[in-house]
């Protein structure tokens, strides 16, 4: 649902799964371009866009065994390169590559490595996980 707070009305309804997928967190890209929901029946999460206000497209956390991951919590780190999904059927985080902007995380991790939309790896955590907040880099 897109909400207009000014007015505390609905401007639009987005779908972003089926009937009973159970859509939870958000999370907006710091750019404000992309918004993302977990759907934790589905394992997967719904990428939209803000302008167009529909998906854009959906991202899998399912594993090959089937479905129970359960994506509950997402967050998208402060340069927009990464999303965190908190996964809490699988008790761990998935983290995504994502497209933009493009140039400074190809620059910044590493053009070769760098695959947008595909999970990078999971970090497995303790019993069922509700939140990933990315902290800034400390040297």
């Amino acid at each position: 649902m897109v909400i207009d707070l000014a007015n505390a009305s609905v401007v639009r309804q987005v779908q972003v799964g089926p009937h009973l997928s159970h859509p939870e967190g958000m999370a907006v890209d710091p750019r404000g371009h992309r918004a993302f929901v977990a759907i934790a029946n589905d394992d997967e999460i719904a990428v939209i866009d803000t302008k167009r206000m529909r998906v854009e497209r959906m991202l899998s956390v399912a594993r090959p065994q089937g479905n129970g991951t359960t994506p509950v919590q997402v967050s998208v780190t402060a340069d927009g390169c990464y999303l965190i999904s908190a996964d809490a059927g699988e008790d761990a985080l998935a983290l995504f590559q994502l497209a933009g902007p493009r140039h400074r995380c190809e620059r910044t991790y590493g053009a070769r490595s760098w695959h947008p939309w595909k999970v990078a790896g999971r970090v497995p955590t303790a019993a069922y996980p509700v939140a990933a907040a990315p902290t800034p880099n400390r040297h």
